[in-house]
């Protein structure tokens, strides 16, 4: 899979530079309220207020964004509840004769439930800048390094960390 690109927001030294580039539309950074079903269930609330505080630490949290959180919140919920019952009954179970013998031991089904539930919170994590690769790609606030724009580029072309 190719790497994913990188947002034009991080590229704002070179704005000027790239005429051809399609500028990125930012939402406005505003807390999104929650939706009636997560705030009728006070852990779907909890997990809301959690994520949307993680969101708005790292600055990416926007009303605009409320169906995803929505989502993932939900999905986070499913998985949850998924974990919490093959902790308790573990991962598989047996498949007896009427002689009461086992037959075959058999993954059960909330194991596919929770790997599908998992791929799904990876994926709208991802989206929402919830995990460190994600992460990398969000715009950063630095100060500014005394460079010119030419000194700035070439540095990162010749890859040149300071």
């Amino acid at each position: 899979m190719p790497p994913r690109p990188l947002p034009a927001s991080s590229l704002q030294s070179w704005r000027a530079k790239l005429p051809n580039r399609v500028h990125e539309a930012s939402a406005p950074a505003t807390s999104p309220d929650a939706p009636d079903f997560i705030a009728a269930t006070p852990e779907l609330l909890v997990a809301w207020k959690r994520v949307c505080g993680h969101l708005r630490a790292i600055g990416v949290l926007s009303e605009v964004d409320a169906d995803v959180i929505a989502r993932y919140v939900a999905v986070a919920d499913r998985h949850r509840k998924a974990a919490d019952y093959l902790r308790l009954h573990g991962s598989t179970y047996e498949i007896r004769d009427r002689y009461g013998n086992i037959r075959q031991i058999k993954p059960h089904p909330m194991v596919a439930e929770a790997n599908n539930t998992a791929a799904a919170c990876l994926k709208l994590e991802r989206e929402l800048g919830l995990t460190p690769a994600a992460r990398v790609a969000l715009p950063a606030s630095s100060p500014p390094s005394g460079l010119t724009e030419e000194e700035e580029i070439d540095n990162l072309i010749l890859g040149i960390t300071k």
